[in-house]
């Protein structure tokens, strides 16, 4: 999938918005801590035609961000003009992922992809969410620096009970009071932090809904890109 012009003069510059790990968002990290410039640079801010920061994303290639299926879907076509390549459903959440691809290649190391299976995303597994925005929630100032927080995978059954009729392609993670993501900038990346070194994390959610954000008992909605992971490494061709 390729998008038009307009927004790819936008894309092109994501690079240096990752390293610089700079501009304001909106509510999105609550309790986190600032992440250092330099790193998590697959992450990436995703900009409509006016330069206002809609979603953000990951890159999965050096030509492909992945990002949520909303941020990209007809409702929002006026924002950014592509076509979702991967079938969303309201009545049943399901398979809430796109791609977008970018003019030119990116030279920032992508993340990598989980495995199908879910192995790669356990209950229990402390992820780090990371992204642009307030540090509290409702009435938090704005953060112009990355910033990451722990939040822990729960069961499907416990987020069911949270979030009705959803099917395995999501994830719940966090509701850890003052602790988590919020409202706005969706696509931001549920990542599964490597001993290793940070060129093998793996994006294993991106963030698809909160109800309420940093409250106890009540966590954030994910894609589960592990559910889709078969469908984005047959379009990058990896």
């Amino acid at each position: 999938m390729k998008v038009t012009s307009a927004f790819a003069a936008i894309s092109a510059a994501v690079a240096s918005v990752i390293v610089d790990a700079g501009h304001s968002s909106r509510n999105l990290i609550l309790g986190g801590d600032v992440v250092p410039i330099g790193t998590k640079r697959y992450t990436a801010m995703i900009f409509d035609p006016n330069e206002e920061l809609i979603c953000s994303g990951v890159l999965v290639s050096s030509l492909h961000l992945l990002t949520t299926a909303w941020c990209a879907g007809s409702d929002r076509n006026d924002r950014i003009p592509t076509n979702v390549t991967l079938e969303f459903s309201t009545k049943i959440f399901s398979h809430d992922l796109a791609l977008l691809t970018l003019d030119s290649p990116s030279a920032i190391t992508p993340i990598k992809l989980p495995k199908n299976d879910d192995s790669d995303i356990t209950y229990g597994l402390v992820t780090k969410a990371v992204g642009w925005g307030e540090t509290s929630f409702p009435d938090g100032e704005l953060s112009d620096e990355l910033r990451g927080v722990n939040v822990s995978v729960w069961t499907n059954d416990e987020c069911i009970r949270i979030f009705l009729d959803l099917d395995n392609s999501y994830v719940c993670a966090g509701g850890t009071p003052g602790k988590g993501v919020c409202h706005h900038d969706y696509g931001s990346p549920l990542i599964k932090e490597s001993e290793l070194g940070e060129s093998e994390d793996i994006v294993v959610g991106l963030h698809s809904l909160s109800v309420q954000c940093g409250v106890a008992g009540q966590p954030s909605l994910h894609a589960r890109v592990s559910a889709g992971v078969d469908w984005i490494r047959k379009e990058i061709g990896v």
